[in-house]
């Protein structure tokens, strides 16, 4: 047989998965912005890869069986963790951070295990038409577990399509099911090579779903570009979403309140443009020391959500950026001050009950900050 012919396809989807990496890597760069698509982008690159070398260690009878297995087993480890990406993926998008954080141990913990019965279970080898395959126990239980895993991370795509942004859900979800039922035809004709052509094209969607520069212009519509948070609509739109994520648990949350102060003297003596200064100066202290999404919700106000939040850090943070405020107050006559107030939900209460206490800490902070 031509083993040329048998690896177009292999050869194909490496290139593209190579170019959406490189691409991925030049917009994470210039946008200077979190990054979520490289272990997506990478576990299929190494499966395809894989996937290639083993369609030549299976096909070319001089190479020794010892090296045909362990290239295998890389082969479908890599399965499991595109896989298990793909389900991380989509919970991050639905869970608090408590149950993101054990369904990633328990991914982690899988992987381990399918490694371990990879290498203990025996892979048999099969001629076929037109290209040679692996076979037998391994190879179901691979296939198995990887069409498991995405059947339950659509369910979780359409149970929770209110939640999930709709770009998202429209970028993944087609390619995924499709991807299932070629998976499952490959089971019963093996010489249907398709399961790296199926981990390309979710790899796809999930580009489409985090990278595309068409689901980033409405992005923008979402910052507030002055001070380089999000703005109120954004966070009109987040608190709906974590409202019915939060209500409904016993998951903690803390929100914290920021009021900045002397805006308005500063406006009126030094010039709007000072005043501006002073936002985006505390805009970023603000961000700089908590690790969440910042909203700017009016024209010296700010709040964040600080998911599964240990209190004492969250006391360090605050007190990080008074230490701030003080630190650079002589660039600003010594006007440079964030009242901040927050509180952390009980068991039992709504967001919007936490964000009210929060917004009333903050008041009182602010009172007692003017009375020295």
């Amino acid at each position: 047989m031509d083993i040329l012919i048998i690896l177009r396809m292999p050869i194909l989807n490496i290139i593209v998965l190579t170019f959406l990496i490189i691409y991925d890597a030049y917009c994470h760069n210039i946008q200077k912005r979190k990054d979520n698509f490289t272990l997506f982008g990478v576990s299929a690159l190494m499966f395809s890869i894989f996937g290639l070398i083993t369609e030549i260690t299976v096909n070319v009878d001089s190479i020794p069986r010892i090296v045909n297995s362990i290239c295998h087993t890389i082969y479908f480890l890599f399965i499991t963790i595109f896989a298990t990406t793909y389900l991380n993926y989509i919970v991050s998008h639905i869970a608090t951070e408590g149950v993101k954080k054990r369904i990633s141990i328990a991914t982690k913990f899988a992987c381990i295990i399918m490694m371990i019965l990879f290498c203990v279970l025996d892979i048999d080898y099969t001629p076929g038409s037109g290209t040679n395959y692996s076979s037998g126990l391994t190879v179901l239980l691979c296939f198995f577990c990887g069409i498991a895993i995405l059947i339950l991370s659509d369910i979780l795509l359409i149970a929770y399509r209110d939640v999930i942004p709709r770009g998202v859900v429209w970028s993944l979800l087609p390619v995924s099911i499709l991807g299932i039922f070629l998976l499952v035809f490959q089971v019963f004709v093996p010489e249907f090579l398709f399961s790296e052509g199926v981990a390309t094209m979710i790899t796809i969607g999930a580009f489409l779903a985090i990278e595309n520069p068409i689901i980033r212009i409405p992005e923008k519509a979402l910052l507030d570009i002055e001070s380089g948070t999000y703005n109120k609509n954004s966070y009109e739109i987040d608190i709906e979403n974590l409202t019915k994520l939060y209500d409904d648990t016993d998951e903690e949350i803390a929100c914290i309140m920021c009021d900045l102060n002397n805006l308005k003297y500063v406006n009126d003596h030094f010039g709007h443009y000072e005043g501006d200064n002073l936002i985006c100066a505390a805009a970023k202290m603000i961000m700089d020391n908590i690790d969440a999404k910042v909203y700017r919700v009016g024209g010296d106000e700010f709040i964040t959500f600080w998911k599964n939040p240990d209190e004492a850090k969250v006391i360090e943070s605050i007190e990080n950026i008074r230490k701030e405020c003080e630190l650079h107050a002589n660039e600003f006559s010594g006007l440079l001050s964030i009242a901040i107030g927050y509180a952390i939900r009980k068991p039992g209460e709504t967001l919007q009950n936490t964000v009210r206490r929060a917004d009333k800490n903050m008041y009182i902070e602010k009172r007692r900050m003017k009375s020295r």
